[in-house]
């Protein structure tokens, strides 16, 4: 059947796709008796740009798809200020509606407002936007209370250069909420492009999640927004469950002007859930313009830990965060009047090239209440993991830190005394410990070797080393003398220190690992 449509990019055609449309509902409606039992209708636009200057309305019917010129290309656009270009479901009165279809399609809004939206679906079931690109929306695509809506192989891109500061909630290519009429969930996302515009001048959200049950993304490459995964909950209760998010194989490219690769933010009360985020072989970059890799900030609003619920289960695992001007991974907490994320875990991950405007803090500042840090690359440094950490080994990292059983790696050129580690001892008040230095330059000057063991005490301060003299390998220098381990009390830390060293670049490795106790 043929509606009239024209595709010139001049005429109107929105009464011709509506009618399409509303032929496509009535033909399922007479022919299929249950929403179980239907194979479905397509509205096929061929080639041509098609200007739309109202709403399309698909509601009262399931199994429709609308299918564009896959070879060719199929564009719907518009210019106005105020429009929703596709409206999947009923806003009056909501209800289910099941198996709405894009395919091959191109939405392109060319206003200068934030009231626009490409696609917004409204109680819709088992959806897909497969091969389809958005763009230019305020919200690209609006999801209230979806669930199973499959996005592959799309691409969403907002360029409008028009000032949308007013909020950060303003912008977004995909944005997911629920609402005490139901939990929004099960959204797959695979192959697909998210683009921005970001500026000192605008807020853009890639993703904006204020409640979702369920989103798994593979494939997908995250870019040129000021937040590139934002989950925010807004605190009202029934509407703040952000639960069982997995990101495989995602690169968040911080490329412009972003502030945040990802941020998990918002508030919650008493019965949200704010929980089972992981994130499995990703790249965080911030390409030096984002200050955070990933930040954690959620505040509670006086009800939510008390009333047994829990920031927690927050994975990251093979995942690299890098060139972030801050941190490449902020968890703020009760020290900062945040919520503690209880589980933090970051295993088999690489932080490199972070912290470049010389911050005191770098690449990781944990606040939480359990975590698991574990066989990471931390070349420049691992500071301040403050609460009851409770596994923390096998990282490999410069600077200071505060756990046994990791390896750090300094390298210095001061000409003076420098102290090549520090470390807070750990939980338990006494017992024995050893310390093990090697030290190497890449001239051969001079290499040392140290292995110092013996018993602490924190609560009167005292550290005493066993006899077992180190043993020394020097060439034709002899400056540098390596000082035994000495503990500072007023700070809980131990310092190793070497003095008088020439000015040249001489790489440390230290090594602190807990004996059993004495």
């Amino acid at each position: 059947m043929w509606f009239g449509a024209v595709g010139d990019g001049v005429t109107d055609d929105t009464t011709s796709i509506q009618s399409a449309t509303n032929a496509a509902i009535a033909i399922v409606n007479s022919s299929y008796s249950s929403i179980w039992d239907y194979s479905g209708i397509s509205v096929l636009f061929p080639h041509g740009v098609y200007y739309i200057t109202s709403s399309i309305l698909v509601a009262g019917a399931n199994g429709v798809s609308f299918v564009g010129d896959g070879s060719r290309g199929a564009q719907l656009e518009t210019d106005l200020d105020t429009i929703e270009m596709f409206v999947v479901g009923d806003p009056v009165t909501p209800a289910n509606i099941f198996d709405i279809h894009f395919r091959y399609l191109t939405m392109v809004c060319k206003s200068n407002t934030s009231t626009t939206i490409g696609i917004r679906y409204i109680n819709a079931i088992n959806c897909d936007l497969d091969n389809c690109t958005i763009n230019n929306f305020a919200q690209n695509v609006y999801c209230e209370r979806v669930n199973t809506l499959s996005i592959k192989g799309c691409n969403f891109d907002i360029i409008n250069g028009v000032s949308w500061r007013s909020t950060v909630k303003a912008i977004s290519n995909l944005t997911l909420k629920g609402s005490t009429l139901g939990t929004g969930g099960n959204i797959t996302i695979s192959n697909t492009d998210f683009g921005g515009s970001a500026s000192a001048d605008l807020l853009i959200n890639n993703i904006l999640i204020e409640e979702c049950d369920g989103l798994y993304m593979s494939e997908c490459h995250f870019s040129q927004s000021n937040y590139l995964m934002h989950c925010a909950p807004t605190g009202e209760e029934g509407k703040e469950r952000i639960t069982d998010i997995y990101a495989s194989n995602c690169y968040f490219d911080a490329d412009g002007q972003p502030e945040i690769n990802v941020w998990l933010e918002g508030s919650v009360t008493t019965g949200g859930l704010y929980q089972n985020i992981n994130f499995s072989n990703c790249i965080f970059r911030g390409g030096i313009s984002a200050e955070y890799g990933v930040k954690i900030e959620v505040t509670d609003l006086g009800s939510f830990y008390s009333s047994g619920a829990r920031l927690e289960n927050i994975n990251f695992d093979g995942c690299t965060f890098k060139q972030a001007s801050k941190q490449g991974l902020l968890a703020l907490g009760d020290a900062s009047g945040k919520l503690e994320v209880v589980g933090l875990k970051v295993t088999d991950s690489t932080f490199t090239e972070n912290n470049s405007s010389g911050n005191i803090v770098s690449d990781l500042l944990i606040e939480c209440d359990s975590a698991t840090i574990n066989d990471n690359n931390v070349p420049i440094e691992f500071s301040s993991i403050i609460g009851a950490v409770y596994q923390v080994s096998n990282n490999i990292h410069k600077g200071v830190g505060n756990q046994l059983d990791d390896i750090y790696k300094l390298t210095t050129t001061d000409a003076a005394s420098t102290s090549i580690f520090s470390r807070l001892i750990p939980q338990r008040t006494s017992g024995s410990i050893r310390v093990t230095v090697n030290g190497s330059s890449p001239d051969a000057v001079e290499y040392a070797s140290y292995v110092f063991e013996g018993s602490f005490n924190r609560t009167t301060g005292s550290l005493a080393w066993a006899a077992g003299d180190p043993v020394v390998t020097r060439s034709h220098k002899t400056s540098g003398v390596l000082t035994a381990p000495t503990l500072v009390a007023a700070t809980n830390s131990i310092n190793v220190t070497v003095a008088g060293i020439a000015a040249t670049s001489f790489t440390w490795t230290a090594k602190i690992e807990l004996l059993q106790s004495k």
